[in-house]
């Protein structure tokens, strides 16, 4: 089911690259279905199937297989509404990297962002969710572009990438692509990934600013929330699927702190939910399920980190519980679904 969304203001960035080209991009938006008048808020969502028409229609129209690339050039904090401005404002890249992990969602729901920890580098990958049409080659190469360069745009603090994997074709003129990401470029990878030097990421950023952070933060809060629909079981759902599959996270979410982001007491957030007759465990176990069909089949991550991913405390207790959830062995269920 084709319901993912992303932030109208992120086709925003496409219609001034569009200007800036000399196209005429509110005809290129009527054409993919979208009211460029849409893009003036970031309170407003696009459906991902029309982002998708609207970026092949843009690579047509302007003839640059880099086009993503000059989008990415065209995105600034606000872009990304409160998303934008907690990371700008964070004290370190590896901060600003927990957020943009834990709250990807706002930019789009059409995937998650993961991460492998390794020695040195720590890689960034973007998971898609199968269950919904792929989006364009495009829209990741602008997305993996800002992640790359907005640091030092945005924060005064480089960030250093070893190398960057990309589902694309390789595209006939390399030279952008070395220039949005450096010399180590791998296309028709299997996955969309940034490798980044864990070095870079604890760096203090000059930028920083504790009381623009704090207010971000709380406003990006909000917007996650609002992004879900009004029930408490939607919210809390919303809640775990920003912190589940995120290494670089608080420990395992539990009903005090999802309540805690709720303003309510963990009491009056379980009335809530009995009213709607759900719990909290029932909840987690569905988002973990989800996530963890997600991660099985379009990662290679091996079963012990899946698990930890999910706030199991052992890989024995994620099988036990996803041969509950679907009568599946985990090895089985990647085998079939490969």
């Amino acid at each position: 089911m084709d319901d993912a969304t992303t932030i109208a203001t992120w086709a925003g960035s496409i219609k001034l690259t569009l200007e800036q080209l000399g196209l005429d991009s509110d005809a290129i938006f009527f054409e993919a279905g979208i009211d460029p008048e849409l893009t003036k808020s970031p309170s407003n969502r696009i459906p991902v199937t029309r982002m998708t028409v609207l970026w092949q229609l843009c690579v047509c129209a302007s003839e640059r297989e880099d086009f993503g690339l000059l989008v990415a050039k065209n995105a600034f904090p606000m872009t990304f509404h409160s998303l934008g401005l907690a990371i700008s404002s964070s004290q370190t890249l590896f901060h600003a990297l927990k957020i943009l992990i834990n709250h990807s969602r706002v930019v789009s729901d059409i995937a998650k962002l993961t991460i492998v920890k390794k020695i040195k580098t720590i890689e960034v990958m973007v998971v898609l969710d199968k269950q919904q049409s792929p989006p364009s080659y495009e829209s990741i190469d602008a997305f993996l572009a800002t992640v790359s360069s907005g640091p030092a745009r945005f924060m005064g603090a480089e960030l250093k990438i070893n190398a960057v994997h990309l589902r694309r074709p390789h595209p006939v003129t390399l030279q952008p692509f070395v220039e949005a990401f450096g010399d180590v470029i791998y296309f028709n990878s299997p996955v969309d990934a940034v490798i980044v030097d864990m070095n870079s990421l604890t760096r203090f950023v000059p930028n920083y600013n504790a009381e623009i952070a704090e207010e971000s933060e709380k406003k990006l809060r909000e917007y996650c929330l609002n992004m879900a629909n009004s029930s408490y079981k939607d919210k809390v759902s919303s809640i775990l699927e920003s912190q589940l599959g995120a290494e670089i996270k608080d420990g395992c979410p539990t009903i005090d702190g999802i309540a805690k982001e709720l303003h309510l007491t963990p009491r009056t957030l379980q009335n809530h939910l009995k009213g709607e007759g759900t719990s909290y465990q029932i909840i987690l176990n569905h988002v973990r399920e989800k996530l963890a069909k997600k991660l099985l089949t379009s990662t290679h991550y091996d079963i012990a980190h899946i698990s930890s991913l999910l706030g199991f405390a052992s890989a024995s207790n994620f099988n036990r519980a996803f041969k509950q959830w679907t009568n599946f062995t985990v090895k089985d269920y990647r085998i079939q679904n490969s």
